[in-house]
């Protein structure tokens, strides 16, 4: 299946994913269809009017989906991405600081705790600080991204350093005078690294979502009235179990949308990364 993904064909696949699922956030649903709470129109079926049908306070399911997914969507992915670039700087500000003598146990603290923060698994970990905030709605899972993400973003930068600083032309800059820190700019954050920081950010990315529905189904994210995908499947539960799966496929259809969305993202990191491989090895040869 992996292979599927990663081939030529997934490209256009890819593009079109990023063209849908801009096109939701973007759309403003509620100036196209009828929203608000309205007892007379609950519970309707499909309609032009209506394309996904009412809910149980006859508010349109098309607008409550795409103003839930433009109100945590965006502020999620940004909580993750700054995130990711906090761990990754302070990663690189201790592969700096290892070299003094003097700064030896704050380094060796900070990878302590970095590294068993990293060996919990993300979603679990999300979850399990979201659920001790015990802040309903999108602030303790916020809070709990920020921590998440910055651990393994610093661990990642860490794990990478120790990989690459013996390697045959890191040794070469370093004997030239050359820092430490444009070492891990220069070959490895815009080197080859690229490929794995590029993965996990776009891992996080879909990890972040996904945590995000879960906890506001099980009713420990965003709360009613505000809308999310996590609560608006969780209530119409009942109307699954009647046989009424409409809001179940377009919820599902979005979660899946947009846990895929940022593999464009892996892609495109992906490529940087190969061309750089091969400046490299062209430069090695002469």
């Amino acid at each position: 299946m992996e292979s599927v993904w990663n081939s030529m064909f997934s490209v256009p696949l890819r593009f079109s994913l990023v063209v849908v699922g801009l096109g939701v956030l973007a759309i403003p649903w509620e100036t196209i269809f009828v929203s608000g709470i309205d007892l007379k129109l609950a519970n309707q079926s499909l309609s032009w009017a209506h394309p996904l049908g009412t809910d149980h306070l006859g508010r349109d399911l098309l607008v409550r989906l795409g103003t839930a997914l433009r109100a945590t969507i965006p502020v999620i992915w940004g909580t993750v991405s700054l995130s990711l670039l906090l761990g990754w700087w302070l990663g690189s500000v201790l592969c700096f600081l290892e070299e003094r003598p003097y700064f030896k146990p704050f380094t060796s603290l900070i990878d302590a705790s970095v590294a068993l923060l990293a060996g919990i698994p993300i979603f679990l970990l999300i979850f399990l600080l979201a659920l001790l905030l015990e802040s309903p709605g999108l602030k303790g899972l916020l809070v709990a991204c920020s921590l998440v993400m910055a651990s393994n973003g610093c661990f990642s930068i860490r794990t990478l350093f120790s990989e690459s600083k013996n390697l045959g032309y890191w040794q070469a800059q370093e004997s030239l005078g050359g820092c430490v820190l444009s070492r891990v700019w220069a070959y490895g954050i815009r080197g080859h690294w690229l490929g794995a920081l590029g993965s996990q950010w776009c891992r996080c990315l879909s990890l972040a979502v996904m945590a995000e529905v879960s906890l506001s189904y099980l009713g420990f994210g965003v709360q009613e009235p505000d809308p999310s995908l996590g609560n608006i499947l969780s209530s119409h539960f009942s109307d699954y179990l009647h046989g009424d799966l409409r809001v179940l496929l377009s919820g599902v259809a979005c979660l899946a949308l947009f846990v895929q969305l940022p593999r464009w993202l892996e892609l495109l990191t992906a490529l940087r990364a190969r061309k750089w491989s091969q400046r490299l090895s062209v430069k090695n040869e002469l």
